[in-house]
């Protein structure tokens, strides 16, 4: 026996719609207020129970490290699969306290990372790069459309990116 069903054309015009505009929309963790912003070069998410316990984590927080811009100081210092636990002693709730946290932090400066790493803690000591001069330099190397600002520099090619 087999199931059938159809999804109006009207909703999926406004699903297809609201899909596009996410896509286009600036990733809240690379938004700043102005000026120079430190840059870590990680993209993050959240810890749920069962990334907290594969991780062996001791609690369900923090933020975990899923891809790293080689070319970023993160590079350096973390793996992807680390969780952040805290940034100069400040606790990390969630990937997007540590995305608030980030704008705040100037180039040049060095950070301390609390870090979990194969279910043990370490202090981690990074430099962060500037924001700006790292988007001038990558745009440099390979120009890109503004749907796709530096997926590539993740391991997203420019073909996946909308011109």
């Amino acid at each position: 026996m087999a199931a059938a069903f159809t999804i109006p054309p009207a909703t999926v015009q406004v699903q297809a719609a609201r899909i596009s505009q996410i896509i286009e929309e600036p990733n809240p963790l690379q938004l700043y207020s102005g000026g120079s912003q430190g840059y870590l070069g990680v993209l993050v998410g959240d810890v749920d129970s069962d990334s907290a316990n594969k991780l062996r984590l001791k609690e369900v927080r923090g933020a975990l490290i899923c891809l790293i811009d080689h070319d970023a100081p993160a590079a350096q210092a973390l793996r992807v699969n680390d969780v952040l636990l805290e940034v100069n002693g400040q606790t990390i709730e969630s990937a997007e306290a540590f995305g608030r946290m980030m704008p705040e932090l100037p180039p040049g400066r060095k950070i301390s990372l609390l870090v979990s790493r194969d279910g043990r803690t370490q202090t981690i000591s990074v430099q962060l790069a500037d924001r700006k001069k790292m988007e001038s330099d990558a745009e440099q190397r390979l120009p890109l459309p503004r749907s796709c600002p530096l997926l590539w520099r993740f391991g997203f090619p420019p073909s996946r990116c909308r011109p």
